[in-house]
């Protein structure tokens, strides 16, 4: 369960790395083989009604695809699935997966680095498309900063929730300073993921193949005071659930 652009494609690349394990599709995101599940203002939607039987189907005959391609001969598959919007309906997936082992892992990162990622990659009318904003739609870049802001807590409280019936939580930053680290602490928890490479080359999104690291500071550097100024008077709305993921609310 993992904030848009906060790092997944990164670490379900390096986990992928492990025998036995494999993707639903190229994206590791499930919920583009769902029209209804991915479709703009619904999917981030906790109140969306969902067929959640056709779902299994449709993930289901996509692990039989993966595991027919993947040439594994390592028995049952791990499946790593990333799609940012079961964060809002994780309870939902795991009660339709039913009948097999399911982990829930949390990975969260840093908010000035998410926003300015957010606002990068998409700008307004992309955010606006893909999730609604927290109320009106902002009529100014102030309103415009503080809405990812905005955008994030919301993100973040589902997150702080789903803490509860996860095994392990992962910071971005953790991760991407120490992947190696990171990674066999999470094998304790998940031993499939033992043999995953955390030196591996990836690819992400259009960056160059590379080994991990820290994007946040590439990212941060975007942002003017200003704009991180409005970014910080939405996180000032409860600095608690902030500090709580090990962030701070001051413009780094």
């Amino acid at each position: 369960l993992t904030f848009p652009n906060g790092g997944s494609t990164a670490i379900a690349n390096l986990l992928l790395t492990a025998a036995g394990t494999i993707a639903l599709n190229p994206r590791v995101e499930g919920q583009w083989l769902v029209p209804a599940m991915s479709a703009p203002h619904s999917r981030w939607d906790p109140l969306s009604i969902l067929d959640y039987d056709d779902i299994r189907t449709q993930w289901i005959e996509a692990v039989r695809h993966a595991t027919a391609n993947s040439g594994t001969n390592e028995g049952a598959p791990l499946v790593i699935e990333k799609s940012p919007p079961n964060m809002c309906r994780y309870r939902a997936i795991v009660s339709m997966l039913t009948g097999m082992k399911t982990d829930i892992v949390v990975l969260t990162r840093d908010p000035y680095a998410t926003c300015a990622s957010w606002h990068l990659r998409g700008g307004a009318e992309q955010v606006a498309r893909n999730w609604g904003w927290p109320g009106r739609p902002p009529t100014n870049e102030d309103e415009y900063f503080r809405a990812l802001g905005e955008i994030w807590m919301t993100r973040a409280s589902y997150l702080a929730t789903a803490r509860a019936d996860a095994i392990h939580w992962i910071r971005y930053e953790d991760f991407s300073d120490r992947p190696s680290y990171v990674i066999s602490d999470l094998a304790h928890r998940i031993p499939r993921l033992r043999t995953a490479n955390p030196n591996a080359t990836l690819l992400v999104k259009d960056y160059p193949p590379q080994k991990i690291r820290n994007m946040n500071i590439d990212q941060i550097s975007a942002l003017n005071k200003i704009q991180k100024t409005a970014i910080s008077s939405a996180l000032l709305q409860n600095s608690e659930l902030v500090a709580r993921f090990g962030y701070d609310v001051n413009p780094p």
